[in-house]
């Protein structure tokens, strides 16, 4: 860690991100701007604002996507299709099958307990495990020197926070059927007269949370990742003169914030979905 620490000390820390209102804010160099500037001192201007606008969704992004990906497929082909096939089912072997059989483990484990709905939720620990996995390791990315957290963008995590949005609908849907999904908006949930003279009143209510759900979620992460970035682009500059990492101890608590707002963010995901369900089974219950 203090190699990093001392590796960020000597770039520079005092990068534009964006400008508002003249005022700059504090971003550590990353490859992407380094091209950027390359390419805006050879005239290529056009080209570097698209990689300015675009490094958070695309180029960090895929930085994580990629060899994740081919990662796991190869592992999973070595597993299926190799001369090992049986003998590697019953019995993990290597390293790479060992890791993913141990990650999905526990990812599986996170999900049957945050939704709460044992077994049954079985059935989102690709979805819920991915989130997971996808945030985790872009949160941690911008702690390497030179990287970037594409989860300090609010274009990374709003995109996020849409996916969760609709998954959590369209298992609303699936579970109570969209006649029921309509009356859980419009808050009737006994039949009862009130709740549907109440109706004008609740349905806006009802709609207006599910909208600020997503809101909150991608706020929530987009203002911890990027308060901490820039934290530690401070530390980096204001120690950059005496060469001393002063922003040493701040990588320990990025580490921790990491960790934390990725556990909230799928977490408060698994909420939600779960919420549509426990509905589910309490109109059931009802009906007998």
């Amino acid at each position: 860690m203090n190699l990093v620490a001392m590796i960020n000390s000597f770039i520079l820390a005092a990068q534009s991100a964006s400008e508002n209102g003249g005022e700059e804010k504090p971003e550590l160099t990353n490859i992407v701007l380094m091209i950027s500037n390359w390419m805006k001192s050879h005239g290529n201007i056009s080209a570097a604002d698209f990689l300015n606008t675009f490094q958070n969704t695309i180029f960090f992004t895929i930085l994580i996507i990629i060899p994740l990906a081919i990662w796991a497929i190869v592992t999973y082909r070595k597993v299926m299709h190799g001369s090992e096939r049986e003998e590697r089912l019953r019995i993990p072997k290597g390293f790479s099958q060992n890791f993913w059989e141990w990650i999905v483990q526990i990812l599986s484990d996170f999900t049957e307990q945050g939704l709460g709905l044992g077994e049954r939720g079985l059935t989102y620990v690709p979805f819920i495990g991915s989130l997971f996995l996808f945030i985790l390791l872009n949160n941690l990315l911008g702690v390497f020197p030179l990287m970037k957290s594409a989860t300090s963008s609010l274009n990374t995590t709003l995109g996020l926070a849409g996916i969760v949005f609709f998954t959590v609908q369209i298992h609303g849907v699936r579970a109570l059927g969209l006649w029921g999904w309509i009356k859980h908006l419009a808050g009737v949930e006994n039949g009862d007269m009130l709740e549907y003279i109440l109706i004008p009143l609740m349905f806006p209510l009802h709609v207006i949370g599910e909208l600020i759900k997503p809101m909150s979620l991608s706020l929530r992460l987009f203002g911890n990742i990027f308060g901490e970035d820039m934290l530690i682009a401070v530390f980096v500059g204001l120690g950059a003169f005496a060469f001393l990492p002063l922003q040493t101890p701040f990588y320990f608590l990025a580490l921790l914030t990491s960790l934390i707002q990725t556990m909230v963010f799928t977490l408060l995901a698994c909420s939600y979905i779960a919420n549509f369900s426990h509905t589910s089974e309490h109109n059931a219950e009802a009906m007998e």
